[in-house]
């Protein structure tokens, strides 16, 4: 999950392999964490309505205002949005934060973790993130699976469906992949809906079994796609050395101009509402509108 900054000039317009300028954005810094607060992930639900992880708290974020609920001694490291007022934060000792658009909760949480771990460390009790299989709420972590009870209890799945739940995290859902198609990547969107791209890049957005090509992913995207987030039906993606790219219909993929922050060499993650786009480094969150 993660990546010093391209010059302009060296990117591609994939689609026509010919140089092209990255088209330009207007990025606004929504959030300075310093040189005390780490960024553990980002999601949004609206313009001026989203959340983050950062440094032993998750937060919502309204009009520049953060409602801050602290996980300390756990770090929440991912963030799922399964609907509007449905937001979830995942972390280590088995974290599952949840809010209903009012205010957070503690849904689940294990034993505390022994100690304090680096960032982006993965460990047995870790959840990172989160998917629906059918209408079923799965969390995951680098080794752990657990699943949302219809009380709202959290529960580890039978030994027989754990590895079948996992592999479905990374991989999508069994069903029918394009014709030759090797899959090199997936990315959980939402409730039934993903991206996913072949070994020879061509990419897809799956909704419920619907494919909809999305031309070839970027070949700067091919051994690093960071981060990827849908917004009005158009993919973007975070790739090598904090680039950044859109599709445009169902062909071309556009580079993008980053933030202008010097020494950003990673986009990490990424969240899209609203016609707004955030993209994350370590420390800070931008956020660019398109209305």
């Amino acid at each position: 999950m993660v990546s010093s900054l391209l010059s302009l000039a060296a990117l591609l317009f994939v689609a026509g392999q010919t140089s092209s300028p990255a088209a330009s954005r207007h990025w606004e810094k929504v959030f300075d964490g310093g040189a005390s607060e780490w960024v553990y992930a980002v999601a949004a639900v609206g313009r001026n309505d989203w959340f983050i992880a950062i440094e032993g708290a998750v937060g919502k974020v309204t009009k520049g205002n953060i409602e801050r609920y602290v996980t300390t001694p756990r770090q929440a490291e991912g963030l799922f949005v399964a609907s509007g007022d449905n937001v979830y934060a995942f972390g280590d000792g088995e974290l599952v934060v949840h809010h209903d658009g009012r205010k957070w909760t503690t849904e689940h949480a294990g034993a505390p973790p022994p100690r304090r771990r680096r960032r982006g460390t993965g460990a047995p009790d870790m959840l990172q993130g989160a998917y629906f299989s059918d209408a079923m709420m799965v969390a995951v972590g680098p080794s752990l699976v657990m699943v949302r009870q219809p009380d709202g209890s959290w529960a580890y799945p039978p030994k027989t469906e754990k590895q079948k739940l996992w592999d479905a995290a990374g991989s999508g859902p069994q069903t029918s992949k394009p014709q030759n198609c090797h899959l090199a990547g997936w990315y959980w969107l939402g409730k039934n809906r993903g991206f996913f791209y072949c070994h020879d890049r061509r990419a897809f957005l799956w909704d419920a079994g619907v494919l909809t090509p999305k031309g070839k992913i970027p070949r700067q995207c091919d051994d690093s796609l960071n981060a990827v987030v849908e917004e009005a039906g158009e993919v973007y993606a975070a790739c090598n050395q904090a680039t950044l790219w859109k599709t445009e219909g169902a062909g071309a993929w556009q580079a993008i101009q980053p933030p202008n922050e010097k020494g950003l060499k990673e986009i990490a993650f990424m969240a899209g509402a609203d016609g707004c786009l955030f993209v994350a480094g370590p420390r800070s969150v931008w956020r660019s509108c398109d209305r």
